[in-house]
């Protein structure tokens, strides 16, 4: 089984954000992220191949790996996942939900693209 790896980039991948912007993003990405066997973590001069084999180049990503969340901050399908659970694992492909990914754009200071790769 391969592991599901989320990556977070600048739509504008040449976007240079703050240390500040990179702080306030990443604190907020940990939030999001409840469990996860490929910790959350800040990739500097990103670089990395998606699924169709592109590689994709940024600035500053977000990443993590196997992750679990909540309907919080995720867009979650009602078949997946049993109601009343505290968590959930995030399946391959999951978007963040429209709250969530505005106020991440907002900490990170563009609009962000969310990439997931099987690993």
């Amino acid at each position: 089984m391969s592991e599901n790896i989320l990556y977070i980039v600048p739509i504008d991948r040449d976007y240079q954000a703050t240390a500040e912007h990179v702080e306030n993003a990443f604190s907020y990405f940990e939030e999001m992220i409840i469990e996860a066997e490929h910790e959350p973590c800040v990739w500097e001069n990103a670089s990395f191949s998606n699924d169709d084999n592109q590689v994709i180049v940024a600035n500053t990503a977000l990443t993590a790996g196997w992750i679990s969340g909540s309907e919080e901050h995720w867009k979650l399908d009602d078949e997946e996942y049993e109601e009343g659970e505290e968590y959930y694992e995030i399946m391959y492909g999951t978007q963040l939900n429209d709250k969530a990914q505005q106020k991440l754009e907002q900490l990170f200071g563009t609009e962000l693209e969310l990439i997931w790769v099987r690993n």
